[in-house]
């Protein structure tokens, strides 16, 4: 009822099928030790857990018939039929349950829209979907997951974010329409309650470093405004979750990253949702451009640059990019012995780019050579065609490494 108030469509889904699907805490049976055969065999491979599941859905539908005709309620939109299948269960058995299933689904409600789960195998079910018996049916896709991903920096997240575009589009061109299921803006384990196992290999002994910190909610909201642009150009989305408990939202640092109202105040997600996030490149504070304040890595460039051996000439672009420039002119040949470094560190990385241009600037004059007694007519004509009015034994005069 307080759904059909607040304007709310509603997804109904199984959770927990009998004998967890997942062995996963939110199917409600887990165990520490990953040997014990939680991880959906009980499920998938008991005739009694599978047909029990199939039942429990057609009861669902016969609920929602109810609530349906006796409260007026019609914004149950959907049914999704089950949560995260583990990712390692015979996906061919995942199918025959979806057809099972959605005939004993529609035999009780016939234009029940479905949505299944893509076992955390989206591409994959390009070929298992041909042929397939029904229509009106969704995939919900799970790639958003991102605080599985601890170990990587915010902007990591950021730049990947929109990286999953590709292929939610092939999802839903080879597969089915495309719906994200869950996605949130943690980055770590760091909550209560969750799998803590990698905590120690992510950011949870600096959560309160954030707080009020603009470079987080700079980044924060990056990653937010580009996770958006990417889910909507699909079938739609759903943040996970709207809100926490009160003792968490007042008490946990991580809580405004799981929390859409909580997001939504600090200023990380705005409702007006731009949608172009996804064509501008993320924030890229993180990386001064070297050599603009005299100070820093710009400062080893610059000493790298006056340090570099003859014929070599070492610079920085404005956008951090260092290059290398050897020369390969008869009057300068180059040698994998040049001098003039003065620490051991700048001695280490000459002698290694010396060696480097040396080998460089032989296979260069060989060729050279090679290009000049070898040339004829129709080879001029061949290099013609490769390099414009450069000839036959044209040759750059300038190897760039970058």
């Amino acid at each position: 009822m307080f759904s059909r108030v607040a304007g709310l469509y509603v997804i109904l889904d199984l959770h927990g099928a009998p004998g967890s699907q997942n062995g996963l805490d939110n199917s409600g049976f887990t165990s520490p030790d990953p040997n014990e055969i939680v991880w959906g065999e009980t499920w998938m491979y008991s005739p009694e857990n599978n047909g029990n599941t199939v039942r429990i859905l057609a009861a669902m539908a016969e609920y929602i018939n109810h609530i349906e005709d006796s409260f007026g309620l019609d914004n149950i939109m959907a049914l999704e039929l089950l949560n995260e299948p583990w990712a390692h269960l015979d996906l061919g058995r995942v199918r025959d349950f979806y057809v099972t299933s959605i005939t004993a689904v529609r035999l009780v409600r016939p234009l029940m829209p479905i949505i299944i789960h893509d076992s955390f195998r989206g591409p994959m079910w390009a070929t298992l979907m041909k042929n397939f018996p029904y229509k009106d049916i969704v995939m919900a896709d799970l790639s958003s997951d991102t605080a599985v991903g601890d170990r990587q920096k915010i902007y990591v997240h950021e730049r990947m974010a929109c990286s999953y575009t590709s292929m939610l589009r092939y999802q839903t061109c080879a597969v089915l329409p495309v719906m994200v299921g869950e996605w949130s803006l943690a980055v770590d384990n760091c909550m209560p309650w969750l799998d803590s196992k990698f905590a120690d290999f992510g950011q949870c002994d600096h959560l309160t470093e954030r707080e009020g910190n603009s470079w987080w909610s700079e980044h924060t909201r990056s990653f937010a405004m580009r996770q958006i642009d990417r889910y909507e150009r699909e079938m739609g989305w759903a943040f996970w979750t709207w809100k926490l408990e009160d003792h968490l939202e007042k008490n946990e640092p991580a809580s405004k990253y799981w929390s859409f109202s909580m997001a939504v105040e600090h200023g990380f997600i705005d409702t007006d949702f731009p949608e172009d996030a996804c064509i501008h490149p993320p924030a890229t504070d993180w990386a001064e451009p070297l050599g603009t304040d005299g100070s820093g890595s710009g400062g080893d460039a610059n000493l790298a640059a006056a340090q570099a051996p003859s014929g070599v000439t070492a610079r920085v672009d404005g956008n951090a990019a260092a290059a290398v420039e050897v020369s390969n002119s008869p009057e300068e040949p180059m040698r994998g012995s040049q001098k003039g470094a003065s620490s051991p560190g700048a001695m280490l990385g000459l002698v290694l780019l010396g060696a480097m241009a040396g080998a460089l600037a032989t296979f260069l004059l060989v060729r050279r050579k090679a290009a000049s007694q070898g040339a004829s007519a129709s080879a001029s004509g061949g290099a013609e065609k490769r390099g414009g009015n450069r000839g036959a034994g044209w040759m750059p005069a300038v190897f760039r490494y970058i």
